[in-house]
């Protein structure tokens, strides 16, 4: 039994969609932003004495996330990782109206972090307006055909899965292993939705605290005798957590939980900085709230 356990670990972890950028315009101008020079880092240049400034261009406003930080606000319940997404579907045409504004926004105005705060909005918008199109209808999102592969959402003026999002736009142009904790698939096993839109000006402090909370909750680290007993996010993607030039990284999953630690976690991480690691079963049950 022990020995078909790991099998079936090591079976999904070789099914993970690897993190390969997405070869597409969309794909390459977002390369391009994250990885180029930017010409925002360049300080401008004094005005000489006697001359007067030169005008300043306008700057454009970044994305507008305050009606979907609302509505987040109202049905997200962070604490308990769930949603309500009865209550949400009274209001389904103000998410409506957030995700055809992510699909026909303009990015080529956006920062990097900006972008990236997008895409992990645009990821977990989508999937709430999947879920609220077959409320009532399934008890996992793996019940519906393809969720993560369909070519269905709009961004930018582009059509992309959310596959596409996660694995083919954040994880390998931002190399930011804390988007596991961002992302929500619609499943308790998932990381808890935020309750908070994320937002390019905050987004590193954003992405902390979602990672940091997550380690809180028991279901994704836990301590279990003399192993940390990890959620399966960390074996199907664990080396997106110990590779170079990701940021953040560690060493290895438990040096990695370890920065984020809390409480007995961190005390048991500090006098066992090498533990063994087992991976807890993964809950694809729809993340509602209990009826």
């Amino acid at each position: 039994m022990k020995l078909l356990s790991i099998f079936l670990l090591l079976s999904m972890s070789a099914c993970a969609p690897k993190a390969e950028p997405l070869g597409t315009p969309l794909g390459e101008q977002i390369n391009k932003k994250v990885n180029a020079p930017s010409v925002e880092s360049v300080e401008p240049k004094s005005t000489p004495v006697g001359e007067k400034p030169q005008k300043e261009m306008a700057v454009k406003p970044v994305f507008n996330h305050k009606a979907y930080d609302t509505l987040l606000k109202k049905y997200a319940k962070y604490e308990d990782g769930r949603v309500d997404y009865k209550g949400l579907l009274s209001e389904k045409k103000v998410l409506d109206e957030y995700v055809k504004s992510i699909g026909e926004a303009d990015i080529s105005h956006l920062s990097a972090n900006e972008t990236k705060a997008l895409l992990i909005n645009a990821y977990n918008a989508n999937t709430l307006l999947l879920i609220l199109e077959n409320y009532g209808k399934i008890q996992s999102i793996k019940d519906l055909n393809k969720p993560w592969k369909t070519e269905r959402y709009d961004f930018a003026g582009d059509k992309v899965s959310l596959d596409n999002i996660e694995h083919n736009l954040l994880r390998p142009v931002f190399k930011d292993p804390r988007i596991h904790f961002a992302v929500n698939c619609a499943s308790i096993g998932c990381p808890s939705l935020a309750n908070f839109a994320f937002d390019g000006k905050i987004l590193d402090s954003q992405l902390d605290t979602v990672t940091r909370d997550a380690f809180k909750n028991k279901r994704y680290a836990a301590v279990q005798g003399k192993k940390l007993a990890l959620t399966s996010l960390l074996n199907w993607y664990g080396s997106d957590f110990t590779k170079k030039d990701w940021t953040p990284r560690a060493d290895s999953l438990a040096h990695f939980v370890a920065m984020y630690a809390d409480g007995e976690l961190k005390t048991f991480l500090t006098k066992n900085p090498s533990p063994g690691i087992t991976f807890q079963d993964y809950d694809w049950k729809l993340n509602d709230i209990p009826r």
